[in-house]
This record gives C-alpha cells, structure tokens and sequence, in this order.
C-alpha cells in the first residue's frame, strides 16, 4: 500500500490462504483469501466486493487505497476494517453470502473509518454510524425501500432496547473504554440520526453533504461539530436543534399518541405526547384509514415540539385505524402507539 496507514487500520494475516484475485487490472486490485477447505465457498461470498467497490465509488469518491483483500481470519469480530485488508470471522464463510451486510459495512468503512475518521473515540459514530446507514442504503438500492424500512425497524428496536438498559446519548465523552462504545448507539443510532437527517436536508442536499464531508476530511480526523457545518453549508439550514438532540441528549422520543373522532363536525383530534424528560423537535406522519374496502386514508402531519400537541384536523370519514410512522423516518419509541380514546 503506497499510503500511510495509522496503526490503527494496519494488519498482517498469515497463513495458509487460497488466493483469487478479482480484479488486478483496474485501479483497485481486489482479492479474496480464504482458508484452502473454504476455496469454493470463500471466493463466492467474498467476489459481492466487485459490486460493492462501486456503488460506493460512485455515491462518494474513488476507493481511497490501491487494494482490497478480503481475508477469512480468526477475528473476534464479524468485521475488522484494516485498510485495504479487511478480515472477517471464520466462520462467516457459507457460499450463500449470508454475510453481506458485514461484507458491505466493511467495505464501507474503508472511507468512513479509516481514509476519514473520529479525532476522539466519543464520536466513534462518524466511523460506526456512517458505514451502518450506507450499508442500509446499499440494501435500498439493491433490494428495494421496503427491505430498507425492515432493516431500520429492526434498528430502532435494537435502539430502544440498548437505552431502556443504558441510557447514554451518542456522543459521550463519558466513557473511556474504546469496547464500551461499540454499542447501539454508535451503529444503530448514529445510523437513524443520518437517515433523518437525510430527511431534514432533501436527498441532494444530503448526499452532496457526505461527499463533501469525505474531501474535506480525507487523511484527516474530524469531530460531529464538523460534519454539523459541511451539512449546514450545502442545506443552507440551521441544524443546531437537530445535532444537539440526537447526538448531545440521551434517547429519543418516547411517544403517547391518541386521537378521538367526532362525526358531526367530520374532525378528528389528534393528541401527542412526549413521555421523555428532555423534549424534541421533529416532524411526525401519520396514517388514518377508513373501513376496509372504503379506500378512505388521509395523511396527518405533524410538527411536534411541545411536550403535549392537539391537533384538530377535518376528515371525510370515521378513522378505525391511525399508524404511526408508517413510511419509517422517525427514530422513536415503538411501544407507544396510536390508539382511539
């Protein structure tokens, strides 16, 4: 590798390895190593590099190193980013390419993690955060919105279930011990903060955000206030109440949601309450549906910052039904659901 590398990302891996080179022709020379008896199994799961390279290529800048191997190791981890050599665990390797989430969040984080990354290990998140949302935007891309939506559902109940047992916010200078932060809150949180605010600023906004983000702070480290001004400067907004509540405050939302129907003035009441002891500012969709076979459903948008809103909102039909969140843009506790008083 001609570039200087920290000793943080630095690894050497010997042993007995089968080696197929993908793809030495190119500016990138990929590779796969794998333990001779996983020859067949190895090479397939670990040749979904050539489709990964360049998505990521294409959504943020050229692969930052001259190579990358991927390399079946006895990591204690699923994944372990070195540049340009990523090991996996062992037994990762199947042949059906089980792995491929690990293999795209490593692969991610060769910009994100080690060509950029934290200048404190508080805002690990910059490392975790930014390979665990572009490996879900991979999947949306691949696999379609839904499959998406199914990943970051699942995140936000992994979210809710790490601060019901620790209830810490994102950045937290706090904790000392690197192993610590390797928690929900640097991957699955951090990840949902970047999918809302990819929300907050528009699609190209957002994006042109992380590219410029990565030029800026290629070879370099770099600290949240920082990613907050290169999005500030391409949305052309104030995000200072957006990056102070969902990296500076513990949890998130905790949500009382109820609404109530009145037929003669054909208006429906929506109440939303914030249970939570620090209140947040974000916007809340629901969905009302009508009887089945009625077709009858209405949007309800909401901009919540108080820590009760009432809304009184006119409606053609009876709502039997309110979902909460139903297009999945809000980071929030799930137990709380909307009900009918």
């Amino acid at each position: 590798e001609a570039i200087d590398l920290p000793t943080k990302i630095m690894a050497v891996g010997i042993a007995d390895f089968a080696v197929n080179h993908l793809d030495s022709t190119g500016p990138v020379d990929i590779s796969s190593w794998v333990y001779p008896e996983d020859r067949v199994k190895g090479f397939h799961d670990f040749a979904l590099a050539k489709e990964v390279i360049p998505f990521f290529e294409k959504l943020i800048s050229p692969f930052p190193f001259r190579k990358l191997a991927n390399v079946q190791s006895k990591t204690t981890f699923g994944g372990l980013e070195n540049a340009g050599a990523i090991f996996y665990a062992e037994d990762m390797i199947t042949g059906e390419r089980t792995g491929e989430s690990t293999i795209v969040h490593e692969i991610a984080h060769q910009w994100f993690g080690d060509m950029a990354t934290e200048a404190d290990f508080s805002h690990l998140w910059l490392s975790e955060g930014f390979a665990t949302y572009l490996t879900m935007y991979f999947m949306e891309k691949k696999y379609g919105v839904d499959s998406a939506n199914s990943l970051l559902v699942g995140d936000r109940e992994e979210v809710n279930t790490f601060a019901s047992k620790k209830l810490r916010p994102i950045v937290d200078s706090s904790v000392k011990s690197y192993m610590e932060l390797l928690n929900a809150n640097s991957y699955q949180k951090a990840s949902w903060v970047l999918h809302m605010l990819r929300q907050e600023t528009g699609d190209d906004a957002f994006w042109k955000g992380i590219q410029l983000y990565y030029k800026t702070y290629a070879g370099k480290n770099a600290v949240t206030a920082d990613f907050q001004k290169i999005m500030e400067s391409v949305s052309g907004k104030n995000l200072n109440q957006f990056f102070y509540q969902w990296f500076y405050v513990a949890g998130q939302p905790k949500l009382d949601i109820s609404y109530t129907y009145n037929p003669q003035k054909k208006q429906v009441t929506v109440t939303v309450s914030q249970l939570q002891p620090a209140l947040f500012h974000f916007p809340l969709e629901l969905m009302a549906y009508g009887r089945p076979g009625t077709n009858s459903v209405k949007s309800i948008k909401l901009n919540i910052k108080q820590k009760t809103t009432v809304v009184n909102l006119p409606v053609d039909f009876e709502p039997i039904r309110v979902n909460v969140d139903e297009h999945t843009k809000l980071l929030y506790d799930g137990q709380h659901v909307a009900r009918k008083l």
